[in-house]
């Protein structure tokens, strides 16, 4: 929704109901009541990353470094920002600032490294072994990102 305009001037983004996906009434995740089976959910996965795809592949380094949005205060803008080499501004307390196009492609490649960073701790805290070797960028990587192990 942030950069629809940027990306897809035709509104040809390939989400019939982008609406219901943007909006959900659940926290930053697809709305329980109509993403339950996992077919869907992984059917609105593949179409997520397929875009991303599709924008990575059509847009230039250029294009995406000198468009940039402004981003609501919120208490972890500051720390985020630090995990990027550029394309982020952040001041305030709590910070505000604005995210280039490319820094958002980078913010959605660091938020997946931490979510399995996380998931393997979780796996750790079980018992379980974690199998896949993690690189060290993203938000996981941040000197104050909690990174304690049961």
């Amino acid at each position: 929704m942030r950069w629809g305009d940027a990306i897809f001037p035709d509104g040809n983004h390939g989400f019939t109901d982008i609406n219901a996906i943007t909006n959900s009434t659940s926290d930053r995740r697809l709305d329980d009541g109509t993403y339950w089976e996992i077919s869907k959910i992984l059917a609105t996965l593949e179409a997520s990353i397929n875009l991303t795809k599709r924008a990575l592949g059509n847009l230039t380094l250029d294009f995406m470094s000198s468009r940039k949005i402004e981003r609501d205060a919120a208490p972890q803008w500051l720390s985020m920002s630090r995990a990027h080499p550029h394309g982020i501004t952040a001041s305030g307390n709590p910070a505000s600032g604005t995210m280039t196009l490319e820094a958002t492609f980078r913010h959605i490649y660091f938020e997946q490294i931490t979510h399995l960073f996380n998931i393997q701790r979780l796996k750790r805290a079980q018992g379980l072994k974690s199998v896949s070797v993690l690189p060290d960028v993203g938000y996981w990587t941040l000197d104050d990102w909690d990174r304690s192990e049961p």
